[in-house]
């Protein structure tokens, strides 16, 4: 018989298991129940939450519920999670609705990032108030609803014109969201504004992205959902939680984000992101101990990045627009790492699109601060970025002085694909399929050393990649690179006909390559 001395199972049925703990707790001293408590906190907040909702919805009165309020000296994170079981879990009448709606206030003053548990506790403690109002006569259990992790999206356009089901499947349920919220319109001007907290805002959040997946194109719903938002939040002034302007701030983000990912690509859909923008920083200040203070998350550089990625695909503003949303993102640095990545990312976006010197100028600016951050931070995702900025370059320098030439760029990009070769960063696929252009023009206008160069750089940047993935560079390599001498040779110019044989040996030795060509093309080659 095997005994596995580190797993508990449930205790069964569930309403012995909460009397059997309530009654256990209620004995211990003092310190042994704050032990006990804290211990559990520490190993699973969420079901510690959940567990004791059960126990004050099935043993109100238990006073092990009483004992535990004087005894466990929590710490600020387990101190919120006691807050919101024991002042506003219990259905008692000793817990008044000013009592519950001070202590959800108390919780929310200071609660500054929410994330995790705390956002399933707010979540909880919120749906409870709600739910005892009588007015509203709601019939829910938000602790019940499943925390999802916070909705991210992406600032880059899809290929689906419908909705996004992965996107959607990430949201909460839409009957959940309507019903929250429309019984929260109930409450009078004091209670809704008490109530302003993350939760509300992440059920307005969720409807709004609903609204713009399924109805690409069309902006109604989700403006007038985002403008009742506003207008509380502006009502609320300077009695806004942090919890809530970072919730907000998210929002917006991933408003902008969702405009582009699901393709709303008219002017009104720009002057509403810019909108957005701007009220995103008017609504980010709070007052704490009688200071005005500006709330600032890294979601409002996601909103200037998406704005650059918007402009770039819709071309509603001009290049001194990306100009503006790059330096806003780089005032907000403060030399972070993770800043400096944002602002890599949105540069990729400032990348194209300059007319003129001037603005090829300003490109290279961004360009030289963009190569310091990749120096700098030196992972693979701040990489990946400025190897696009790279490839970008490498078409624009051939009209604009940006003071290096195509062939610099190629050069520096490549050397970023020997050192990220794993093709979860897609640098080598993206050089491959740029330099085989390049080769390709170079082959038509007659300039085959050029053709040459640029034949040798990929060979050699796949040559050196020793990775587990060689192989499959060989096929891009090939699929990018063989059909062009090989065609130049069998229509009876043959001037590329050493690298054509060159690369036939190639595709004959590799059992990366899979021969699906014509015989007869394959032994003029030999």
């Amino acid at each position: 018989m095997n005994i596995h001395l580190n797993f508990y199972p449930p205790l069964q049925p569930d309403v012995f298991g909460e009397l059997f703990v309530l009654e256990a707790l209620q004995n211990a001293n003092p310190s042994s129940r704050e032990h006990i408590l804290q211990r559990a906190y520490e190993l699973n907040a969420s079901s510690l939450v959940n567990f004791l909702y059960r126990c004050a919805q099935s043993f109100p009165e238990h006073p092990a519920l009483r004992n535990v309020l004087s005894d466990w000296s929590y710490d600020n994170e387990s101190r919120l999670a006691y807050l919101a079981v024991f002042a506003n879990g219990l259905h008692s009448d000793t817990f008044t609705e000013e009592l519950r709606l001070n202590t959800y206030r108390e919780i929310m003053e200071e609660l500054s990032v929410p994330s995790g548990d705390l956002l399933f506790i707010e979540r909880a403690i919120f749906g409870k108030i709600l739910a005892l109002f009588p007015e509203n006569n709601l019939q829910i259990e938000p602790a019940e609803i499943q925390l999802l992790a916070p909705v991210q999206i992406a600032a880059q356009p899809t290929n689906n014109e419908e909705s996004n089901p992965d996107i959607l499947s990430s949201l909460l349920p839409e009957e959940y969201c309507y019903v929250v919220s429309d019984a929260w319109r109930q409450l009078d001007d004091i209670k809704k504004l008490t109530l302003l907290g993350p939760h509300l805002v992440e059920i307005f959040h969720h409807q709004i992205i609903r609204s713009l997946a399924v109805h690409p194109g069309q902006l109604e719903v989700a403006q007038e959902l985002l403008y009742e938002l506003v207008q509380i939040l502006e009502l609320s002034n300077g009695g806004r939680y942090a919890a809530t302007i970072m919730a907000f701030q998210h929002l917006c983000a991933n408003v902008i984000a969702a405009l582009v990912q699901f393709s709303h690509r008219s002017a009104d859909a720009m002057d509403w992101a810019d909108e957005i923008r701007r009220q995103a920083n008017a609504l980010s200040t709070l007052t704490r101990e009688g200071q005005w203070m500006i709330f600032q998350s890294s979601n409002l550089d996601r909103i200037d990045m998406g704005l650059t990625v918007m402009v770039s695909h819709y071309r509603h503003r001009d290049y001194r627009y990306k100009l503006q949303r790059l330096e806003a993102i780089r005032c907000r640095s403060n030399n972070e790492p993770l800043k400096m990545l944002t602002y890599v990312q949105a540069a990729v976006a400032a990348s194209n699109g300059f007319d003129g010197e001037d603005e090829a100028r300003e490109a290279s600016t961004v360009l030289e601060r963009c190569r310091e951050y990749t120096a700098i931070v030196g992972t693979p995702e701040i990489a990946a970025s400025f190897a696009m900025i790279l490839g970008n370059l490498t078409g624009a320098a051939t009209s604009y002085d940006l003071g290096q030439t195509s062939w610099d760029f190629f050069v520096e990009v490549a050397e970023l694909a020997r050192r990220y070769p794993e093709p979860q960063h897609k640098i080598v696929n993206s050089v491959l399929n740029r330099l085989s252009t390049y080769f390709q023009n170079k082959i038509k206008s007659g300039d085959l050393d050029v053709a040459r160069q640029a034949l040798l750089l990929a060979r050699s940047m796949i040559e050196s990649a020793n990775t587990v993935d060689y192989e499959d560079m060989q096929r891009l390599y090939v699929g990018a690179f063989f059909d062009s001498p090989l065609l130049q040779f069998v229509t009876g110019k043959p001037t590329l006909y050493e690298e054509a044989k060159e690369m036939a040996r190639f595709v004959a030795s590799s059992p990366a390559v899979n021969w699906q060509h014509n015989d007869a093309e394959y032994s003029c080659i030999k």
